[in-house]
């Protein structure tokens, strides 16, 4: 059974090399570059929402204390995105109105009042496996891919 990732193709014999890039303002960013605005930002507790294949990447270049790293795949898996979400799967079940985490206050796991990073991450993540193993999700998945490349030709 194929499943489609957002990246538009599959993972495997992908070599990694610990460095993870973002798009930023329409150009490319090394995640050391990303790193260094982070810092310089001077923010503390800083929640950063990595989302495309291979996004545990990131937390090589970014990881260190007063930061959470959200990502929506291992640095070795694919991400997916799925048409009638108009999202990717992993941001739907985060940040969604109804089904996103940060709405549901049954998210709240130690009851403090509110929806921590760590809490949504844990319910956006079982959500997200359960979507892509679901064989009636599979049309869907791959839907959402043939949309995203034909927008890119």
């Amino acid at each position: 059974m194929a499943r489609w990732p957002s990246c538009g193709h599959p993972m495997e014999g992908i070599i990694l090399s610990n460095v993870y890039d973002f798009l930023a303002k329409d150009q490319g960013v090394t995640g050391v570059e990303m790193d260094q605005w982070i810092d310089e930002c001077e923010a503390q507790d800083i929640c950063i929402i990595a989302e495309s294949c291979g996004a545990g990447g990131a937390i090589h270049n970014l990881g260190e204390d007063g930061r959470v790293i959200l990502t929506s795949s291992s640095e070795d898996r694919p991400s997916y995105s799925a048409h009638e979400l108009k999202n990717s799967i992993f941001i739907y079940f985060l940040f969604d109105s109804v089904n996103g985490a940060f709405s549901r206050k049954d998210c709240d796991y130690n009851n403090d009042g509110f929806v921590s990073a760590e809490e949504a991450f844990a319910y956006a993540s079982v959500k997200t496996d359960q979507w892509i193993r679901d064989p009636s999700c599979e049309n869907s998945i791959r839907r959402s891919m043939m949309g995203m490349m034909a927008s890119l030709i």
